[in-house]
């Protein structure tokens, strides 16, 4: 049977740790998954051009379901 492994957020950290394991692993080894609220992965750098009204929040945020491994499953929901 294989292991399950949660990495909670889809921030640079859960998405590079996830992507890691999948490459990693062996499928039979484990099942991978990325919990996040929201389900977007956000380009903080960005964020400083927002505030200073040059940049567009949308341009600044992606589905965190295109930046994953296709062996990951992005579950989108808030972890208790």
């Amino acid at each position: 049977m294989p292991a399950g492994i949660v990495v909670v957020g889809s921030g640079v950290a859960g998405l590079h740790t996830a992507n890691l394991l999948a490459r990693r692993l062996a499928p039979s080894a484990a099942t991978i998954r990325v919990v996040d609220p929201v389900g977007r992965h956000a380009f903080q750098p960005a964020w400083l051009s927002i505030a200073l009204g040059s940049g567009d929040p949308e341009s600044c945020s992606r589905e965190a379901s295109g930046l994953l491994h296709p062996r990951v499953e992005l579950v989108v929901d808030r972890v208790m």
